[in-house]
């Protein structure tokens, strides 16, 4: 989640400026709050996250204090494959997430029947992907979602428009899904070459390979 700060500046006529900042990070948030309040020329201080909701210090102390206990810095990144022959599709999802300041990744797969192509075996995976967050116990925040899927990524930031039943099945499956848990997510496109852990994982589904693991990793890793 990201925070805007709108600050109150008076200047040595006595007129007052309203200066916005670029959105930052909560943890620089709090650095950055705690260095504007040192300045003397500053009246009045209002922070508001991406979705319109304010914030006062206090709030974000304890946000923040509760966050290291929590699953956080969420990435997703997912893959679907499809076997036309047998109507299967391998799904693959990795999870990154920081908790108490450790970096884990956790990879897992799984077979679907009953799947017509490919582009439904990607809004599959990605539903699959969103299921594993409560076992992980994220919830209420931003998460970041990467896939190679070009129709789900533009579908669900509402680039393309969503003419066929079956997407629209998935993409609500998905926003219900999500809205249960309180995520809200940013989805970004990612080279098929940047994708491939997830994919290997689709694949090994589909190879009858079934994968759950969970990792610590260095938070460079990703």
């Amino acid at each position: 989640m990201n925070i805007t700060f709108s600050i109150e500046y008076m200047l040595p006529s006595k007129q007052s400026v309203t200066l916005t900042s670029e959105p930052v990070n909560m943890k620089e948030a709090k650095f950055l709050l705690t260095d504007l309040k040192k300045q003397k020329n500053i009246k009045n201080i209002v922070m508001e996250d991406e979705y319109g909701s304010s914030w006062s210090e206090k709030e974000l102390t304890i946000y923040l204090k509760k966050l290291q206990e929590e699953p956080h810095d969420v990435i997703i990144t997912f893959d679907g494959g499809y076997n036309k022959t047998t109507g299967k599709a391998g799904l693959g999802a990795v999870i990154y997430y920081v908790q108490n300041n450790i970096q884990y990744r956790k990879r897992i797969n799984s077979l679907l029947d009953l799947i017509q192509d490919n582009n439904e075996a990607e809004f599959a995976a990605l539903y699959f992907a969103i299921q594993q967050l409560e076992d992980i116990g994220i919830r209420q925040q931003t998460v970041q979602i990467q896939g190679d899927s070009m129709q789900v990524i533009h579908q669900m930031n509402d680039e393309w428009p969503v003419t066929n039943e079956v997407f629209h099945y998935w993409i609500d499956k998905i926003e219900q899904k999500m809205k249960e848990a309180g995520i809200r997510a940013t989805y970004e496109l990612l080279p098929r070459n940047k994708n491939k852990h997830a994919d290997k994982l689709a694949s090994q589904a589909l190879a009858g390979e079934q994968i759950n693991a969970l990792l610590e990793v260095d938070k460079d890793f990703i």
